[in-house]
């Protein structure tokens, strides 16, 4: 019995499918995110290339909110499986964008140029410092900074578009603008701007890589400048709470937040069918294999995510811009989607709460 099934929220489409195709990675971050390096979730298992072709057919055939506009496969490290390119170039003959996140290290010149041409139209590669030295230290693997940079050009050279992804630590952050004027001379197309975001393996090391609000901004600062002289546009993907970041700081930068449930709705879909309503949530909503992914986005263990309100949020101003953070987060962090996200809870400014003054 799947239980009580509720109208799809007002608005809500379907934007982006997270395929997580492999819980293999030949890095070994400190900041990882995937939730089966949270204590007690194994490691999903691997469909066969037949298994996951018939996932993508099952979203090509949904019709309406609940067909996705794009799929990104992610990992793990997505090139550690074989049939990567045949898995590519049917989610294009169906119909789906579809881009590519990968450390890069096994992003040769032939497999590069094999998934252009199945169509992968954009690759995000990590580049989290200047050097390897800061590249590799938080990668936890030597010779990733070497991989990262030799596969920004390779893309450029096989004719698809890289973004670097900036995962801004308190060990790193100070390095931002480096690390921009670094991608910009290595070709890529963008900046993303991810601010530590604890989860998986993360939520070990919140005191250690959690930047502070300082920091953030002083980073945001530093981008914005290299943007306006002439460097690579820079888009915020890891909401930044009004609570903890002034809005303002981030004019002239590409921000989002939190798209559960809205006309930018993403869920998670890990290696064996299992369906989340983020890669960062440990919340398994059903197996893709047994129902429809509009039948999982309208059950009420989905309903309960997206209406998840912090007792900090609920007279926040902002909170219909800001949608309470990163709820994943606080999920994966405290076990409660209902608590605060990490970055607010411990640096958070709640001032309606307390009339007498703001507060952390």
């Amino acid at each position: 019995m799947f239980g009580r099934l509720f109208p799809p929220r007002r608005g809500m489409r379907v934007g982006v499918v997270l395929f997580e195709a492999t819980a293999r990675c030949d890095n070994a971050c400190l900041y990882c995110y995937n939730t089966w390096k949270l204590p007690g979730i194994p490691a999903p298992r691997e469909l066969s290339t037949v298994e996951t072709l018939d996932l993508f057919r099952r979203l090509a055939r949904a019709r309406g909110w609940g067909r996705p506009h794009q799929i990104t496969f992610t990992g793990g490290e997505p090139l550690l499986r074989d049939d990567l390119e045949t898995l590519v170039a049917e989610v294009v003959r169906l119909g789906f964008p579809t881009n590519l996140i990968t450390n890069g290290r096994r992003l040769d010149p032939a497999r590069a140029s094999a998934l252009v041409a199945a169509g992968c139209r954009l690759f995000e590669i990590p580049l989290l410092g200047p050097d390897a030295a800061t590249h590799d230290g938080l990668a936890g693997s030597a010779g990733a900074f070497e991989g990262a940079v030799r596969a920004i050009g390779t893309v450029r050279r096989a004719g698809g578009r890289a973004v670097a992804a900036f995962v801004a630590t308190r060990r790193n952050i100070g390095a931002a603008a480096d690390v921009a004027r670094l991608a910009l001379a290595l070709g890529a197309d963008g900046l993303m701007f991810l601010r530590f975001n604890p989860g998986g393996a993360g939520t070990r090391r919140g005191d250690d890589l959690l930047p502070d609000p300082e920091q953030i901004v002083q980073a945001l600062r530093a981008l914005r400048a290299q943007h306006r002289a002439g460097g690579l546009p820079v888009s915020i993907s890891v909401p930044l709470p009004p609570c903890v970041v002034d809005p303002r700081e981030t004019e002239g930068l590409g921000i989002g937040f939190c798209g559960a449930g809205t006309d930018r709705t993403y869920v998670a879909l890990a290696p064996n069918g299992d369906v989340r309503p983020c890669n960062h949530s440990p919340t398994v909503l059903g197996n893709l294999r047994r129902t429809s992914l509009a039948r999982l986005l309208r059950g009420a263990p989905y309903r309960a995510f997206c209406d998840a309100v912090p007792d900090e949020c609920r007279d926040c101003p902002d909170r219909a811009t800001c949608r309470c953070g990163c709820r994943a987060a606080a999920e994966a962090c405290t076990g409660d989607v209902r608590r605060l996200e990490p970055l607010a809870a411990r640096f958070g400014r709640f001032p309606w709460r307390d009339r007498s003054g703001p507060h952390g």
